[in-house]
């Protein structure tokens, strides 16, 4: 049976030469400018901001997972409830005597819509069965207050 031990979003994930991770700075929340192309235009609701960001999954395991294979899936779901179609993955990973380390380096954050977005994660068999989750990892989405206040 897997367990998560660790599962985060950060800017970056470096994995030394003994494959340990380290964390480098771990989100929160996210800033963003509160309008579209030109100031009194809104985001779009499907808006990504270009930016890198991380997510890192730290799994145990029992002595009977060894050489399993199993696929961790990433997906956004975003303040109105409703799926990001833009941003997901899917990991394939097997499991090794030591934890299961798994990260992935994304490019564009959704910030189309203000409020808390949460990053879902799970395990699937390579049947499609759940295995594990989902778990949720919340990030707040708010406007810029500076540019709120220039905007009205």
């Amino acid at each position: 049976m897997l367990r998560l031990l660790t599962f985060v979003v950060c800017d970056a994930v470096v994995i030394d030469k003994q494959e340990s991770p380290s964390i480098i700075h771990i989100w929160q929340k996210v800033t963003v400018e509160p309008f579209g192309e030109s100031p009194g235009t809104a985001l779009a609701a499907d808006a990504l901001s270009p930016q890198f960001w991380n997510v890192l999954a730290i799994w145990d395991h029992d002595i009977e997972d060894v050489g399993k294979e199993y696929k961790q899936k990433i997906q956004v779901i975003m303040p109105d409830g409703s799926t990001n179609v833009t941003v997901k993955a899917d990991l394939p990973f097997i499991v090794k005597d030591d934890f299961a380390v798994n990260h992935i380096r994304i490019i564009g954050f959704p910030v189309g819509q203000i409020g808390t977005l949460k990053v879902k994660t799970w395990v699937e068999s390579p049947n499609g069965d759940t295995i594990h989750g989902p778990v949720f990892y919340p990030i707040k989405v708010e406007a810029n207050p500076a540019s709120v206040k220039a905007t009205t």
